[in-house]
């Protein structure tokens, strides 16, 4: 299926991404969240950048948590509960 199909589905995770496009293309920016809110896109994942965790201390890994939950949860309303690593 190609992206307009009514049937495709995307999920992207890192926050840090999304602040990107939503500063540098804003108007695909509110595409995404239009296809969020048809639950044609899946805005996932824990960490605001999926860190490294060999290096990173504690503090920086709750961190990372911190801010990406908050973010999907200020932007999409979604309390997400993917990580990956």
């Amino acid at each position: 299926a190609d992206r307009d199909s009514p049937e495709a589905g995307f999920m992207s995770t890192q926050p840090v991404l999304y602040t990107f496009v939503k500063e540098r293309y804003p108007e695909l920016y509110e595409e995404i969240k239009r296809r969020a809110a048809e639950g044609r896109w899946e805005p996932e994942g824990g960490m605001w950048l999926e860190a490294d965790c060999n290096l990173t201390s504690g503090e920086s890994l709750v961190r990372q948590f911190l801010y990406g939950k908050r973010f999907f949860q200020e932007e999409f309303g979604v309390d997400s509960r993917v990580l990956w690593l």
